[in-house]
């Protein structure tokens, strides 16, 4: 598998958290046009705000 596979895969098997499990964690959340909202932790991975 190449690393972009393995990083897809591994973005859609990612929990999702909430805004304010976010912000204890570190996290910034960021607004996407047409995808939502996400959560940029401090090592830089990101996470799907439900």
């Amino acid at each position: 598998m190449s690393a972009l596979g393995a990083a897809t895969a591994q973005a859609a098997a990612s929990p999702t958290i909430t805004s304010a499990e976010c912000t204890d964690q570190g996290g910034t959340v960021r607004s996407q046009p047409y995808a939502g909202s996400v959560c940029v932790l401090p090592d830089g991975s990101t996470v799907a705000i439900n």
